[in-house]
């Protein structure tokens, strides 16, 4: 595959002509191309600078850049993107992707140039696409595609659509993106990427059929430049078809893969593959042959390591065990770091255990104990294994007469199966180890503590679905003990009726337990009658037990006979088994015998006569009939008997029959005189033409003997051997064989039958004889259930139940119907051990085999496939695994579905498929199915079947449900509440209903009427307290009904405190609060208190006794609020009080609460709220009362609230902090409150003053910290210096007041914190003990007003600055030793800074008159000294006046200049007033020399006189200086007067 990168976002050609005008625009061009060129050789950084530098002069004035282009800004910074997207790229720095967003982001809303809306649209997808932020860039690559669909972008924006959806696992949109690129751009440079991500897609998501399609297109010639990609091609199309189990045809591709590319990285996978599907196949020689060519293949150890463990695999499951030992061996001594070691050494051990090398298999598995004691996987198994190793070394030492020896090993096995279920008890190897406890504890004789084990295992494993046969197994085996080893009838009897089907036993009616409960019955009523043979006295034997002996009898018969049990077997509900119908009749003869004991003779015929034609003990049960007469002494009935049946005897019994008949006639006709009789025959004439079928028959007469003499059985065995040695060429002599298997299969002489069930094999497998054939099917019946009566203890033994029920599948001339039952019986042992996959296999074959079976068998056949592949899926986690199943699963049911054999079949088909679907998430297709099995409603009478039309109602209720089809899972849920007497399940689905009814369709009389058929329903306190609970809260907050649900809260209160489950203790707590509400909604707050005490009171969890707490502090608080008024002279104490009782009942949540971190998280906002409450009630209380003690309390819980906050105990929502925030000012103005009340009491600042202080200080100033950003930070900040001002640590109060300005420039505080500074600072120069240090904070004063002026000139404190500055300026200029210039320049400073203060909006009254003052006051005291300096310039210029030259004049005219402007700048001081007269005079000594001054001198005077014309001048200097103006102008007048 090509190693590309989506895109390298390369020049964007926008399609523009530049046209560049002269003048500055020719600059933009430069600096445009200049840029590009930057972009041509990598340099980006410079290029972005480039391209703003020709922004910044395309916006100046005279720049067309609309010729250069119609939107040039949105081109240089489009330009600009591009360059942070390649840098980003070169740089690996993501921020430059940030930057080309934001440019990106910038430029967008007004672009209006298509083509430059096209490159940004890509530009911006692309660069989303970069930044990983799929889910933005796809709309992106969607909105160029439409919007654009000519763009050379097109085929990229396609492409990146394709990679995002792939990598957001979103196939089919990524497919789709990659299908447009190869259709629509087939020469495209992504089209392998493109069709490699289609085909790898597919694999993604397991859909192997259609990737190997797609990787199939990679092969062809088209891709042939890309060799690598054809070779993963290859080897994946290869694989898929592996995975969907074609495996001839994936051998073939692995092959021509391997064979293409020897080199490829996908060799290895390739042969190891192969070497998997050999292996499956059984072809183990071609499996090792591969896996040896992957190891060549590869230098990788840890896949050396595991194909050689594959090897060893291959071995073992060819049950090569001595080689699978070499080649585990070789991998620990080649591959000692491999993390296959556990397992080779595992499978060592189990090679030497399947080669009976016990010794060797104990230290094997030891080892494995001893270096893997780590691996929690292997420990339970291999402690299991070495009880096993050692108790089949015991047996075999038994066998050989080392007795101690076995003891040891014995006692050493029952140490490992202990440890095994001690240590692991929920290990599934834990009921097999207790299972192999109790055979050790068998063996070893330790009759009482085996008792005791057994009675453990019975108990903790019969309720398990998956051990519970273990369990029935181990029962059946205890009573045997009781009834064979220990003569315990009347005990035995209790222990087989255990067996029985619930009530009566401990077992569910299931089929699996059917074998064993017949078997229990059976031996039962012979425990009983056995009981009664014990206790008899005489011949008379105990009525009552016989009776109990007929019933147990009777129970097996009924149960398990013909005409009630077929049914199900042709319902499909379950299988017949071939015990049954020996089990059964043994029952009926056996009840029949204890009849005939009762003297009941009609009753044990009838019996008799039950017994079907067809059956092996039918010509038995007739003889039996026979003898019951002569039993009953009715001789002549018995010979009319007789001679009724001959012609219905088979050949041989006629003649048994007739020489029994002949017997009869002198005699009684009893069986064993009778097979004294045959005895005779043979005797007489051991050659003769009847002697082999007598021989036969006094076998077969002793057998049936055996019903009255068990002991017969013995002589019916050495009369059935004698007839296989005498007369083996008898046609009978096969039937001999089923004798005598028979007979030893009745006395539990199992090795026996297995033995003789062989030797007919043997003798006879080969005869082309039916009935031969028939016979042998029979003998391998038996010996199957000699295998499983010996236990199935190991896997040997199961596969040689399998061997011979195989005989009985490939015997062509056994019975159809037991050949196709015999491979179900085959499935089933795979299916009890949970091996589903060869079960699934197993019952495959019936079809395969026998197309033609009764459709009955293959309805269950398919049937069974379908539950083992369900099953299978139930045990694999690997999702493509159990898709797989479940898919093969809804495959089989479809095919009962499609044999349609009978209704019954149709339920369990369609059942299983909806199990299948909705396993698969078609919850559709699982509706469907269930529905179809439903309507087979009232078709079927099999209890089970409909018990799976129950079970399909059940399901649809939850798929509706879950579906929200709520009106449908109404329907189904009304169906199983008039459908079952199940109390649990009833009410259980009533509330269900209810909800529904309830939450999802608001038919609240109907969901009203559901609770309460709820509760009648008796289900249980939980369901019952549910539904009062949900009736409440129907009529409370849907109905509006507050009475209605007051009462239903009631009854749950009243009725369900005492359950003490947690679930109803909880719905009890919270519906007492609940009363509490209603009664305080209802206006009745005192009962809602009451109520809310009560709560507390009876709580029983802590929850309840929180929320009742939490509730009682909002009832105190709504009582207080009650009795709040703001009309003068209402009496407020009540309202105190009951506000503190709120406080105090909300404080009381947290001791209950401790510890805070074991807190469920339910009731972290109780704790949460009740804090904040208690510390906001105390507060108002101490801050409007100035109450100390309230102060002081309301700190703790507004502290803990902050505190536990930051802990993370409380959620850190923008609410709790803007709380956390409240609680702290609160806190801290609390603390200074305190400060301020201690105060007063303490009339100065005394330490506990200062505490306070300072505590509140340390508040705000943690607040400020905690939350910088926020909007009343920089006020927090300032309290904090407040408070340390309030505490006189002003110093201390500097550096937090200072932190506001620094840190807060642009808050209101800011400028009177700096203000406050400077305050602080005064106090500190006031209280400093010299003037060096008085003088460094007054420095530090003047410094700060400066840093206040000139920060916040328009401020309210600025003008105080100002004025403050003013003062400084001022007092330097009034320094003595100074001169007037110097002094005068200060002064003019300082009326600069009085007069800044009073321009000040905000200023206030006074500062601003103390400001106006300090001008006038300055400016007088500034005009005084230019006065005065322009006085003794002007005298100086004066007294050189003598000429008239125009030096002179020039000089003069000078200093007349100066009064002027002092005039003009200080008019409304005295000193202006003043300078008129020597501007006058001045004019005068001027006009000297030239009498034109004359004018001027007496507009200047004139100008003094007019202005206190109308009002006198105050100042006695200024009055003076009028009436010298007055007096000059008079003179001057008189002068030019006289002149005339």
């Amino acid at each position: 595959m090509n190693p590309r990168v989506l895109t390298a976002t390369a020049l964007i050609a926008l399609g523009f002509v530049l046209f560049w005008p002269s003048g500055s625009s020719k600059k933009v061009e430069r600096l445009y191309k200049d840029g590009e060129q930057l972009y041509s050789t990598e340099n980006y950084e410079e290029s972005i600078a480039k391209f703003e530098e020709a922004l910044i002069e395309s916006e100046k004035w005279g720049v067309k850049t609309a010729v250069i282009d119609k939107d040039f800004v949105t081109l240089a910074k489009y330009r600009i993107s591009v360059c942070y997207s390649k840098l980003a790229e070169d740089t690996g720095d993501v921020n430059y992707f940030d930057q080309a967003v934001a440019t990106i982001e910038e430029v967008w809303p007004n672009a209006k140039v298509p083509k430059h809306m096209e490159g940004l649209t890509y530009l911006w997808g692309h660069v989303l696409y970069k930044q990983e932020k799929y889910e933005l860039a796809e709309p992106k690559f969607n909105e160029l595609i439409e919007n654009y669909p000519n763009s050379l972008f097109v085929e990229n924006a396609w492409y990146a659509l394709g990679q995002l959806n792939y990598k957001l696992q979103n196939y089919d949109a990524s497919r789709q993106g990659f299908k447009q690129v190869l259709d629509g751009f087939p020469n495209s440079d992504f089209k392998d990427d493109a069709q490699h991500l289609i085909a790898q897609s597919f694999l993604d998501e397991q859909n192997y059929e259609q990737s190997a399609q797609e990787f199939d297109r990679l092969a062809t010639e088209e891709f042939k430049n890309y060799p690598d990609l054809q070779a993963e091609a290859m080897y994946k199309a290869a694989y898929c078809l592996n995975q969907i189990s074609r495996y001839e045809e994936a051998i073939t591709r692995y092959t021509n893969f391997v064979t293409k590319f020897p080199t490829s990285k996908y060799v290895t996978a390739a042969y190891f593959d192969m070497g998997a599907v050999y292996a499956r196949q059984k072809d183990y020689d071609n499996a090792r042959v591969n896996y040896e060519l992957a190891i060549q293949n590869t230098n990788d150890e840890d896949v050396q390591s595991e194909i050689q463990t594959a090897i060893g695999r291959t071995y073992y499951d060819e049950e090569d065990y001595a080689n699978a030992i070499v080649a585990y061996t070789t991998l620990l001594e080649n591959y000692p770091t491999s993390q296959f070691i556990s397992e080779a050494k595992l499978g060592i051990a189990d090679s030497h255990f399947k080669l009976s090398s016990w010794s060797e298999a104990s230290v094997a598995y030891q080892r494995v104990l001893d270096e893997h004691a780590d691996q929690s996987d292997l420990v339970p198994y291999v402690t299991f294994q070495l009880g096993e190793a050692h108790y089949k070394f015991a047996s075999s030492l038994k066998e050989t007469g080392q007795a101690d020896s076995a003891t040891e090993n014995l006692e050493i096995s029952l140490g490992w199966y202990q440890k095994a279920y001690n240590d692991y008890p929920t290990d599934p190897v834990a009921p097999h180890a207790l299972y192999g406890a109790i055979w050790a504890l068998n063996d070893l004789d330790r009759k009482e503590e085996l008792e005791l084990v057994a009675r453990e295992f019975i108990d903790k494993n019969r309720e398990d679905p998956q051990l519970d046969i273990l369990a029935a197994e181990v029962q059946l085996r205890f009573a045997d003990m009781k009834f064979n080893d220990f003569k315990q009838y009347n005990e035995a009897a209790v222990e087989y009726a255990r067996l029985w089907d619930k009530p009566d036993g401990d077992y569910e009616p299931l089929p699996k337990f059917h074998l064993l409960k017949v078997i229990a019955k059976f031996q039962e009523g012979r425990s009983y009658y056995e009981v009664a043979l014990e206790d008899s006295e005489g011949d008379s034997l105990d009525v009552d037990l016989l009776a109990k002996s007929i019933n147990a009898y009777g129970q097996a018969i009924d149960k398990f006979n013909d005409e009630s049990f077929l049914l199900g077997v042709e319902a499909g509900r379950y299988d017949d088994f071939p015990e049954r119908t020996q089990q059964v009749e043994a029952a009926i003869l056996n009840k029949a015998l204890v009849h005939e004991k009762r003297d009941e003779w009609l009753i044990a015929r009838e019996l008799y006569e039950a017994i079907g034609k067809n059956s092996d003990n039918y010509e038995r049960s007739q003889l039996l009939i026979a003898q019951s007469y002569i039993e009953e002494g009715k001789i002549a009935e018995a010979i009319d008997f007789y001679g009724t049946i001959l012609d219905i005897l088979s050949a041989d019994n006629r003649s048994l029959a007739e020489i029994k008949l002949a017997d009869l006639l002198r005699n009684e006709e009893r069986f064993i005189e009778a097979a004294n009789a045959y005895e005779q025959v043979v005797a007489g004439n051991p050659a003769g033409e009847y002697a082999d079928d007598a021989q036969y028959l006094i076998g077969l007469c002793y057998y049936k003997a055996a019903e009255d003499d068990s002991s017969a059985l013995d002589k019916s065995i050495a009369s059935f051997q004698k007839m296989i040695n005498d007369y083996a060429d008898s046609p009978n002599i096969v039937e001999a064989y089923y004798g005598i298997v028979l007979a030893f299969r009745d006395t539990d002489q199992w090795e026996n039958v297995m033995s003789y069930a062989d030797e007919a094999s043997d003798n006879f497998s080969d005869s082309s004889e039916v009935n031969v054939l028939k016979t042998l099917g029979h003998i391998d019946l038996v010996k199957a259930t000699a295998i499983e009566n010996q236990g199935i203890d190991s896997e040997e033994d199961k596969q040689l139940l399998i061997a011979s029920l195989q005989r009985i599948v490939g015997n062509t001339g056994a019975p159809p119907e037991a050949r196709t039952r015999a491979q179900l019986k085959i499935g089933h042992l795979y299916y009890r051990d949970k091996d589903y996959s060869t079960a699934a296999s197993e019952y495959q074959k019936v079809a395969q085999e026998f197309p033609g079976a009764d459709p009955e068998i293959l309805a269950n056949a398919y049937y069974q496939t379908a539950v083992c592949y369900y099953q299978q899926a139930q045990s694999v986690e690997d999702s493509g695994a159990k898709n797989l199943a479940l898919q093969n699963s809804a495959s089989s049911a479809d095919k009962v579905i499609e044999l349609n054999h009978s209704v019954d079949s149709m339920i369990s088909g369609y059942y299983t498929l909806g199990l299948a679907k909705f396993g698969l998430g078609d919850d559709e297709a699982a509706v469907v199915a269930y529905a179809k099995a439903i309507s087979y409603e009232g078709e079927t009478e099999d209890e089970a079947r409909k018990d799976l039309i129950f079970q399909s109602h059940s399901r649809l209720a939850e798929l509706y449900n879950s579906q929200e089809a709520y009106g449908s899972a109404v329907q189904e849920y009304q169906y199983i509440t008039e459908n079952t007497d199940d109390a649990n399940l009833k009410g259980n689905s009533y509330f269900a209903m209810a909800i529904a009814l309830d939450d999802h369709l608001s038919q609240y009389d109907d969901a009203l009427l559901a609770y309460q058929n709820a509760i009648q329903a008796g289900a249980g306190a939980i369901v019952s307290a549910q539904s009062y609970y949900r009736v409440g809260l129907l009529y409370q907050q849907k109905l509006n009904d507050q009475e209605n649900a007051l009462k239903a809260y009631e009854t749950l209160v009243k009725d369900y405190s005492g359950e003490p489950d947690k679930s109803i203790q909880e719905m009890v707590g919270d519906a007492s609060l609940r009363k509490s509400d209603l009664y305080q909604r209802l206006g009745r707050l005192e009962d809602a208190i009451a109520e809310a005490i009560a709560t507390r009171g009876r709580a029983q969890l802590k929850s309840q006794k929180i929320s009742a707490q939490y509730s009682l502090g909002s009832l105190y608080f709504d009582r207080a609020r009650s009795l709040f008024s703001d009309e003068a002279g209402t009496d407020l104490q009540p309202y105190i009080d009951a506000s503190r009782e709120s406080a105090a009942a909300y404080m009381a949540v947290y001791p209950l609460s401790l510890p805070v971190e074991n807190l469920d998280k339910g009731l972290i906002p109780f704790l949460q709220n009740a804090l904040f409450q208690a510390g906001q009630l105390y507060y108002s209380i101490g801050t409007s009362f100035k109450y100390k003690d309230e102060l002081q309390k309301a700190i703790e819980p507004l502290q803990l609230f902050a505190k536990y906050v930051d802990q993370g105990y409380f959620a850190s929502s923008p609410e709790v902090l803007e709380s956390v925030e409240e609680s702290l000012v609160y806190a801290g103005t609390a603390q200074f409150e305190l400060g301020r009340l201690q105060l007063g009491e303490d009339e100065g600042v005394s330490e506990t003053v200062q505490g306070f202080f300072r505590s509140s200080a340390d508040t705000f100033s943690s607040l400020a910290k905690r939350f910088p950003n926020a909007k009343d930070a920089a006020t927090w900040q300032f309290q904090s210096g407040e408070s340390y001002y309030a505490s006189l640590a002003y110093e201390r109060a500097v550096v937090e007041y200072d932190k506001v300005h620094k840190n807060y420039p642009k808050s209101e505080s800011a400028p009177e914190a700096l203000y406050a500074i400077s305050t602080c600072y005064n106090m500190l120069a006031d209280g400093a003990d010299d003037e060096a240090e008085s003088a460094k904070w007054r420095r530090k004063l003047f410094e700060t007003n400066e840093v206040l002026a000139g920060k916040y000139p328009q401020s309210s404190y600025a003008g105080n600055a100002m004025v403050n500055l003013g003062n400084k300026l001022y007092n330097e200029g009034s320094a003595p030793d100074i001169e007037n210039s110097e002094r005068i320049r200060l002064y003019k400073l300082a009326v600069e800074k009085y007069r800044a203060a009073t321009e000040i909006g905000g200023i206030d009254a006074e500062t601003k008159e103390r400001a106006e003052q300090y001008v006038r006051e300055t400016q007088n005291t500034l005009a005084y000294y230019i006065y005065t300096k322009a006085g003794d310039h002007l005298t100086t210029t004066r007294r050189a006046f003598s000429t008239g030259s125009p030096e002179e004049v020039e000089a003069l005219e000078s200093a007349i200049a100066v009064f002027q402007d002092l005039i003009k700048t200080y008019p409304n001081t005295k000193y202006a007033d003043l300078a008129y007269v020597q501007i006058g005079e001045a004019y005068m000594v001027m006009a000297d020399k030239e009498e034109s001054y004359y004018a001027n001198a007496i507009d200047t005077f004139d100008s003094l006189w007019k202005k206190y014309e109308a009002a006198p001048a105050t100042d006695s200097q200024v009055s003076n200086a009028v009436k010298i103006a007055q007096r000059k102008i008079s003179e001057i007048r008189a002068y030019l007067d006289g002149k005339q």
